[in-house]
């Protein structure tokens, strides 16, 4: 995922951004609330913003700005070791804006010299390097209307409820699940406390591992997301051969509507969460 400079042609770009780069004093009223700010940023015209409380200003870029980075973010990405699926255009966009920020929020007005272009080259190289690195997602399903032993479809790993390999996370088993009436430990509310409470929710009971890649957060979130809705088809078409097979033995009918009505629920909840996916996919710009 590396990227090694910036082109002459995409130069061009930050320095578009930089024009259309605002730091600015925020207004002397005290207390500033919510809609004082929002119509402050309003009137300057700043969409991509950070607040510094320590100088009393905000920094940020208008529209225009925003456009000019990601003309930029689409020249960089395109040239990323693994190509436009490893970032959103928006997210990198994003990211460029933020490390603009933090690099120009005190610096003199005036254009950039050469030697802030190559300081801003070098960090960019170092956000591309930082998201270089595999991200392990776990997503609550029910693949199944009976207890399953872990198993794996391709690259995707699916556990137990309790069977998680929480090790992996450095926590021990009786840290997330105590012996006797014990609350988890502070360490595991922190890293599985929150999975854990979706899952009982959803009345998910197993849990699907997938790693993924070389992908910024977002972008990572999204290809988990989709692997894990791949292999529910996989699951549940399993479930219905099962089904099926209970329907040919009519001495069998009797166990046929618990399951048929588990199934049913987790294909509403798996047509939800495909459209929530959909919605993602379609709200974030390429």
């Amino acid at each position: 995922m590396m990227i090694n400079t910036m082109t002459p042609p995409e130069i061009p770009s930050l320095r578009k951004a930089h024009l259309e780069f605002k730091n600015l004093k925020l207004s002397s009223k005290r207390p500033m609330d919510d809609r004082d700010l929002h119509g402050f940023l309003q009137g300057e015209e700043l969409i991509e913003t950070s607040i510094n409380l320590r100088l009393e200003a905000v920094s940020g870029f208008t529209r225009a700005g925003m456009l000019a980075l990601s003309q930029l973010a689409g020249d960089l990405r395109s040239r990323s070791g693994l190509g436009a699926r490893s970032v959103s255009r928006q997210s990198l966009a994003k990211a460029l804006a933020q490390l603009a920020i933090a690099s120009w929020a005190e610096r003199p007005t005036g254009p950039l010299t050469d030697r802030e272009l190559a300081e801003f080259d070098e960090k960019i190289s170092a956000w591309f390097a930082s998201q270089d690195l595999v991200r392990t997602h776990y997503i609550p399903c029910t693949v199944n209307a009976w207890p399953t032993e872990a198993f794996a479809i391709g690259p995707v790993h699916f556990y137990a409820f309790n069977e998680i390999p929480v090790e992996e996370l450095g926590l021990k088993r009786e840290e997330v699940w105590p012996v006797g009436e014990g609350a988890m430990s502070s360490l595991a509310e922190i890293y599985i406390g929150d999975l854990l409470r979706i899952a009982e929710m959803r009345n998910a009971g197993t849990i699907a591992e997938v790693s993924i890649p070389g992908r910024e957060k977002t972008q990572s979130n999204l290809t988990a997301d989709i692997a894990g809705l791949k292999n529910e088809h996989v699951a549940m078409l399993h479930a219905i051969d099962m089904l099926s097979q209970l329907s040919n033995d009519h001495a069998r009918w009797f166990h046929l509507p618990a399951p048929t009505r588990e199934l049913v629920a987790e294909l509403e909840r798996h047509e939800r969460a495909e459209s929530t996916l959909l919605r993602n996919l379609f709200y974030s710009k390429p």
